[in-house]
C-alpha cells in the first residue's frame, strides 16, 4: 500500500463549543510570554526562539459561565466553571485598556480555541495549557 500526502495537506483541530464567562476582576498585570526555541530530539522546531506575545494576565472570581454550541447551551460536557471559583486567563493584546477596569469590575469574555497542532507553533500556543487564551467582549 502506498500513501502519499500533498504538500497542501494539513491537520484540523476538533471543533468545540464557545465558552462565554464573566469574571469579577481581582488582579490584572501586563505580561510578556517568550518562546524558548523548543526543538524535538531530532531537531524539529516546535516554536521559534525569540518570539513573544504581550497581553494581560487577569485573575478574578467567576460570576457566570456557559458553553454554547451553535445556539444550544451544552451543560456538563466540558469543564464547568462554578460561580465563586477563582480563575486566571490571558488576554492577548493591549493590557493597559483591560487593566484600567477597577478591582471588582466585571469583564465579560469568550475563550479562544487556538489550534496548536502545527509546527512551528504560533505564539499563543506556548502559553501554559492551564491558562486559557481569551478575548474581552465587555468591560464594566
Amino acid at each position: 500500500m502506498l500513501i502519499a500526502l500533498s504538500p497542501q495537506a494539513f491537520g484540523k483541530c476538533l471543533y468545540s463549543p464557545n465558552h462565554f464567562f464573566a469574571l469579577l476582576l481581582e488582579r490584572c498585570s501586563k505580561v510578556t510570554v517568550e518562546s524558548g526555541g523548543l526543538r524535538t530530539a531530532d531537531g524539529y522546531v516546535v516554536d521559534m526562539e525569540g518570539e513573544s506575545i504581550v497581553g494581560a494576565l487577569v485573575s478574578g472570581e467567576v460570576e457566570t459561565s456557559a458553553y454554547d454550541w451553535e445556539g444550544h447551551v451544552v451543560p456538563g460536557e466540558f469543564e464547568e466553571w462554578r460561580k465563586g471559583e477563582f480563575k486566571t486567563v490571558f488576554v492577548l493584546g493591549e493590557a493597559e485598556s483591560i487593566c484600567r477596569v477597577k478591582q471588582g469590575g466585571r469583564l465579560t469574555m469568550r475563550a479562544l480555541r487556538p489550534c496548536c497542532d502545527t509546527s512551528p507553533q504560533p505564539g499563543h500556543c506556548f502559553l501554559p495549557s492551564t491558562i486559557p487564551l481569551v478575548e474581552v467582549d465587555n468591560a464594566e
